[in-house]
């Protein structure tokens, strides 16, 4: 399969917006690391010259001064300076994980089988075996596109139009779900979806001998549109 990375652009500017240089933000936390420009200035492999070049242009972008002179402490951060070398980290907490998703849904996008006349059936369901076994058949005379998911995620991808199948665990009876039964509700149309049972299992605790042995029937439904 086709690997996919995503990565996040970052742009800043009060009249236009312009492309953050990597390079900017890589000086920006050595200089928080070190307090020195001119170890910074080394670290990143930059000329002196370029380094206050672009300090001084983003400074003038932005409308915030990035670095300060310290007498006696060499070079420090302003608080926005400060801000703006720990966006990569901002970005890392809240951005790249769900693009770390996405790339992974996006290369199953472009995968396109050899045999072009080969039916592709996507399937997006909560983690079975019996799916395992299930794609193994299926693949005599279809390829399939398994992916696991959450059960609500599944249906949600269904919706999307992300997959055609999607498969997800319900307790018999449904009841036992509870205030959450609600939500699998909203996510099926009986006028768009034809829901199927594909099996059923025993799932229980191991508990001491003394202690009556509890289970539940857990099914396994699959949701089409």
């Amino acid at each position: 399969m086709l690997k996919v990375k995503l990565d996040a652009s970052l742009r800043l500017g009060r009249d236009a917006l312009y492309p953050v240089p990597l390079e900017l933000l890589a000086l920006l936390r050595s200089i928080r690391q070190h307090g020195s420009l001119i170890y910074a200035i080394k670290e990143v492999g930059i000329s002196h010259r370029h380094a206050s070049g672009m300090l001084g242009r983003w400074g003038a972008i932005t409308g915030h001064k990035l670095v300060v002179l310290v007498r006696g402490q060499g070079t420090g951060l302003t608080p926005f300076g400060v801000r703006l070398a720990g966006v990569s980290d901002w970005l890392e907490s809240r951005v790249n994980q769900k693009f770390d998703r996405l790339g992974g849904e996006l290369a199953r996008y472009l995968d396109v089988p050899a045999d072009a006349a080969k039916q592709i059936v996507r399937i997006h369901a909560s983690h079975d075996i019996a799916l395992l076994k299930l794609k193994e058949r299926l693949e005599r005379h279809l390829a399939v596109d398994l992916s696991f998911e959450g059960s609500l995620h599944s249906l949600d991808s269904l919706a999307r139009g992300d997959c055609d199948i999607a498969g997800f665990h319900m307790p018999q009876p449904p009841r036992l779900l509870g205030p959450l039964l609600a939500e699998f509700a909203a996510r099926l149309n009986g006028r768009e979806h034809c829901v199927v049972s594909l099996l059923s299992r025993y799932q229980g605790l191991m508990l001491a001998r003394t202690v009556k042995r509890p289970f539940v029937v857990w099914k396994i439904w699959f949701g089409c549109s």
